[in-house]
C-alpha cells in the first residue's frame, strides 16, 4: 500500500530530526573526545598524535614530542615518559605493594610520600617540578587507557539515535508504522489493537536499548 501525503511528510520530519540530532551528538562526541586527548604540563599543552598497545605519543605547539612506553621486559612493569630533557619512570615494587617514581633529577619517590632508595624519610616533599613530572606520567597513562576509536564512537552515536527515533515513531504513530511495514503485503487492511499495543511496547524497548548504548559510550 503506497504512503499517503501525510505519511510521506511524517517520514521527512523524522529524517530531518534524525539528521539534526545525529549531527549534534557527533559534534558533542567530537568535543568530548578531543577534550580527553590533551593535557597541560608546566605551561605547555600536549595533544595526542598517536596511540598503540604499548604506548602513546603527544606533541606540543612547537612540535616537541612526549612519549609514554611500557617496558615489557621489566618484571616490575616500568612505564617510561620522555619529553624534552625530562625522563620519568614509574614502576611497582617487587611485591607490587608500592609504586615508585624516578624523576629526571634521579631522585626516587614512593607512593606513600616518603623518600626511598637510601634517602632518609624526613626530607621535604617533592618539588613543583617533581610533582609536575608525576602528574605528567599519570595523565598520559590515563589518556592512553581512555582512548576510544573516533569511528567507533560515531557509529554507536548514530546507532543510538536511529534506535531512539524509531522507538519514538513506534510509540507515537503505531498505526502508521504498521501500514508502512505492511505496505507491500496488505491491501486496504487496518492494524488490530494487539498490533498497536505490540508496536508501542516495542518502541519502549527500543528506546531503552538506545539509552543503554549511550551509557556504554559514556562509560567507555
Amino acid at each position: 500500500m503506497p504512503l499517503d501525503k501525510e505519511d510521506r511528510r511524517m517520514a521527512r520530519y523524522f529524517l530531518i530530526a534524525f539528521c539534526a540530532l545525529s549531527v549534534l551528538l557527533i559534534v558533542l562526541a567530537a568535543v568530548f573526545f578531543t577534550s580527553g586527548r590533551r593535557l597541560d604540563f608546566m605551561g605547555d599543552r600536549l595533544m595526542v598524535t598517536s596511540t598503540a598497545h604499548d604506548g602513546i605519543t603527544m606533541q606540543d605547539r612547537d612540535g616537541n614530542q612526549a612519549t609514554l612506553n611500557f617496558d615489557f621486559f621489566d618484571p616490575q612493569g616500568a612505564i617510561i615518559v620522555r619529553y624534552l630533557d625530562i625522563t620519568v619512570t614509574r614502576r611497582f615494587s617487587q611485591d607490587f605493594s608500592h609504586t615508585y617514581y624516578t624523576f629526571s633529577d634521579g631522585l626516587v619517590w614512593r607512593n606513600e610520600l616518603v623518600w626511598v632508595a637510601g634517602m632518609p624519610h624526613h626530607l621535604s616533599p617533592p618539588t613543583l617540578q617533581q610533582r609536575a613530572e608525576m602528574e605528567l606520567i599519570n595523565q598520559m597513562l590515563e589518556i592512553m587507557r581512555s582512548q576510544v576509536s573516533v569511528g567507533m564512537v560515531m557509529f554507536f552515536v548514530i546507532l543510538a539515535m536511529a534506535f531512539f527515533l524509531y522507538g519514538l515513531w513506534l510509540i507515537c504513530y503505531p498505526e502508521k508504522v504498521w501500514r508502512f511495514t505492511h505496505r507491500n503485503t496488505v491491501l486496504g487492511g487496518e492494524p488490530t489493537d494487539y498490533a498497536i499495543r505490540t508496536n508501542k511496547v516495542a518502541g519502549v524497548l527500543i528506546i531503552i536499548i538506545a539509552f543503554v548504548i549511550v551509557l556504554i559510550i559514556a562509560s567507555s
